[in-house]
């Protein structure tokens, strides 16, 4: 925009909108980009060896990340000994351990399963350059334009640059989301 903070009546609105191109640029890549913890909560145990987390790139998951509830109620942790976090694979997974299984304990009904997880590039700095530059194509067409822009008779939310740019950082998580 060619704007120093502090130099605008309008630094609220530009904060929003930074605030704004990173949400959008979260929910069009999968990724989140800067640190947050997040809980996954699942109905059972997997038949597979492990349990996909929805958001990446995932930096830990705490030794005692991951809880559940048995019927009646009383909530345990699943020993970390068990299972080994893999945060180098996208989306970032809990693997069991060779010769290890879920527990087979009957679980409530709702939401049993709680798995924690940091997940989010280390900061800004580690944000790949391109989802940046998408970043600033969205702030600047939006500050620019304060409406959906009509171009050609098309209805323009974001510029097309900006979901090439993020396109190839798209993930996809094939479990459901609570």
């Amino acid at each position: 925009l060619r704007i120093d903070i502090g130099e605008t009546a309008e630094d609220d609105l530009i904060m929003g909108l930074i605030r704004s191109s990173r949400e959008k640029s979260e929910s069009i890549t999968g990724l989140k980009l800067m640190p947050q913890t997040w809980y996954s909560y699942y109905d059972n145990f997997p038949y597979k060896t492990y349990i996909e987390l929805p958001y990446s790139p995932v930096s830990s998951i705490p030794s005692s990340g991951i809880y559940y509830t048995k019927s009646g109620g009383n909530s345990t942790t699943f020993s970390s000994t068990k299972w080994s976090q893999d945060i180098v694979s996208i989306p970032g997974r809990v693997v069991l351990k060779d010769n290890d299984d879920w527990p087979s304990d009957t679980l409530e009904t709702n939401n049993p399963i709680r798995v924690e997880f940091v997940c989010g590039y280390a900061g800004s700095t580690a944000v790949p350059d391109s989802i940046k530059s998408a970043m600033k194509l969205m702030i600047g067409h939006w500050y620019e334009n304060r409406e959906e822009s009509i171009v050609a008779q098309t209805i323009m939310s974001i510029p097309m640059g900006s979901k090439h740019l993020l396109a190839p950082y798209r993930t996809f998580y094939k479990g459901s989301i609570k």
